[in-house]
């Protein structure tokens, strides 16, 4: 029981911590793959990497696919939802109640 408990804390763990740095090697490696195809091609490294996107937006596409995107919408959609009902406590307790 112990073992399978751990392993289950530890992906929770994963889950949430950041991989930025690893995503940001991995693209640019695919990145630099891409520049050697065109080269080898015959096309320029600018077409290629104009082509492909830059690295901040891919790796802002990485990010939204992420496991836990729906948590973060989640609480942000919460703290305005109490902000608002802060806002109007009458209103609060009617739509409680």
């Amino acid at each position: 029981m112990k073992p399978n408990l751990r392993e289950w804390f530890l992906r929770r763990w994963g889950a949430f911590r950041s991989r930025d740095a690893e995503v940001e090697e991995e693209l640019r490696f695919h990145l630099e793959m891409a520049e050697q195809d065109a080269l080898h091609q015959g096309g320029s490294a600018r077409e290629s990497r104009l082509r492909s996107g830059g690295l901040a937006q891919a790796a802002e596409a990485v990010r939204d696919q992420s496991r836990i995107k729906w948590l973060h919408d989640f609480f942000r959609d919460a703290r305005y939802g109490a902000r608002l009902l802060s806002k109007s406590p009458l209103f609060a307790v009617a739509a409680i109640a």
